[in-house]
């Protein structure tokens, strides 16, 4: 069984005249540095914008997992909360990074 983990989260936003919208891009390998595709990200959001959201990763073992849109200035955090891929084991500890936040001024 191999065990995979969040090599990185590198957040984005788009902001337009409804609001701004931000994606966390999560990238995930296992144990061997390889990148891991199709694997279910689970993750929250909190801040500005509260939920929980999920998504696959993409041949190159990214997802990308976004907020709807959202008026005023603060902070939105997003934080993994899990990954399932058959065969693989989510190890936390693993993690380069496990949150990730962006503030919109």
């Amino acid at each position: 069984t191999l065990q995979i983990y969040v090599a990185n989260i590198a957040m984005s936003m788009n902001t337009n005249k409804k609001g701004t919208a931000v994606t966390a891009t999560v990238t995930v390998k296992n144990q061997n540095g390889a990148l891991v595709s199709g694997a279910r990200v689970n993750g929250s959001w909190s801040g500005l914008y509260a939920g929980n959201v999920s998504g696959t990763t993409n041949t190159s073992g990214v997802a990308a997992l976004s907020t709807a849109r959202v008026r005023g200035s603060g902070s939105f955090i997003f934080t993994v909360t899990g990954i399932t891929i058959s065969g693989s084991t989510y190890t936390p500890s693993l993690n380069v990074e496990t949150t990730d936040s962006i503030t919109v001024p």
